[in-house]
């Protein structure tokens, strides 16, 4: 016989459990969790938009050695404010399995200006699951970059094999310079005070509050730094010293470093309403399309996202607030694959959803 009562204090049980530990349940960071939504967690009067990222499938050219046992069909680049994510589409066409491939694409905009690297492995379920690819076999191979963005379209890719031959080809990759991953230490530098003027400049989700072109050295070291536009004097004097504190991963080629430059976007996340539209995805902004239009190159774009404390800024927005940064930094999720020369591989903290 079922004893409904004791049944019930279960239930009652289970459920204040769960209520009282799931704000302690770890969290993934935005940029690396289901792309249908942004910061929800714990935020209340957020309402979610569906993925409107823009998604771009590209021509395609090959090295000279590409191998004819690979075929390639698709290569498409999906970008949103969060980041860029690489996806390629291989056939096996040979009577044989072949282990599973690495890929190099380069991108260039329609100047012929190279704008992003990647390198693409097989998705994680699909490594777990076998090791070759069969004869006729397709697979997609992905590479997902958290707040790296190119700073132009993206027209033509070009692609190479890493693996499964030996290459010289891995001796040129290139990868751009990437934030280093430092987590919030919770220090007045990491927020800051925008006014009612400042805010009153956005015309959508988004605000921008600095864009800069800096270069690192090859020993990840801040060489200089150039403001290009910044919102106000105030937001400028503060990212001087924002920018001092940060570290970076210099960029690399092949095994070794070098020198590089890179253009570091500031924003302030105003809402969620729409901001994984075109509008707003960093090479839209009218800062840095002003900047790349008289460019001889076309710089990576590292994305800076600050949001609004306290949390109840999204139910009734203030005329002024402190905006906050993560410390998450911007780098390739793949770490194995896109782990750089001057990337020491150290612990990626992941920082606790506000």
């Amino acid at each position: 016989m079922i004893n409904r009562n004791n049944s019930g204090k279960k239930l009652t049980w289970s459920l204040v459990i769960v209520s009282v530990c799931l704000p302690w349940l770890p969290t993934v960071h935005p940029a690396m969790q289901d792309r249908t939504r942004l910061r929800t967690t714990g935020r209340p009067c957020l309402n979610p938009q569906p993925p409107l990222e823009e998604v771009t499938e590209l021509t395609t050219e090959f090295e000279s050695a590409w191998p004819i046992f690979l075929e390639p069909l698709h290569t498409k680049v999906r970008e949103d404010l969060l980041g860029t994510t690489v996806l390629q589409e291989i056939r096996n066409v040979s009577k044989e399995a072949i282990p599973q491939p690495e890929l190099y694409i380069e991108y260039f905009d329609e100047r012929g200006r190279l704008c992003f690297t990647s390198r693409l492995l097989f998705s994680d379920s699909a490594r777990n699951k076998q090791t070759e690819l069969h004869s006729d076999g397709t697979e997609t191979l992905s590479s997902l970059a958290y707040y790296l963005a190119p700073s132009v379209q993206p027209q033509k890719a070009r692609l190479y094999v890493l693996a499964p031959r030996d290459s010289a080809v891995s001796q040129t990759v290139r990868l751009p310079i990437r934030l280093s991953n430092a987590g919030s230490s919770g220090e007045a530098w990491e927020r800051l005070w925008v006014g009612a003027d400042d805010l009153a400049k956005s015309t959508g989700p988004v605000l921008d509050l600095v864009l800069a072109r800096v270069a690192v050295d090859s020993q990840g070291r801040l060489t200089k730094s150039n403001v290009v536009k910044a919102v106000s004097e105030h937001v400028e004097n503060w990212f001087g010293e924002f920018l001092a504190r940060q570290r970076f991963v210099p960029a690399s080629r092949g095994p070794s470093t070098e020198n590089a430059s890179a253009l570091v976007l500031v924003r302030a996340a105003l809402s969620n309403n729409g901001l994984r539209q075109r509008a707003y995805l960093p090479r839209e902004s009218p800062w840095v399309r002003d900047f790349v239009a008289t460019a001889m190159d076309a710089p990576t774009v590292i994305t800076i996202l600050l949001f609004p404390t306290p949390e109840q800024y999204y139910c009734a927005p203030p005329s002024a607030a402190f905006f906050a940064y993560d410390g998450f930094g911007s780098d390739f999720a793949l770490q194995e694959a896109n782990r750089g020369a001057g990337d020491k591989g150290e612990d990626r903290k992941q920082p606790r959803m506000q």
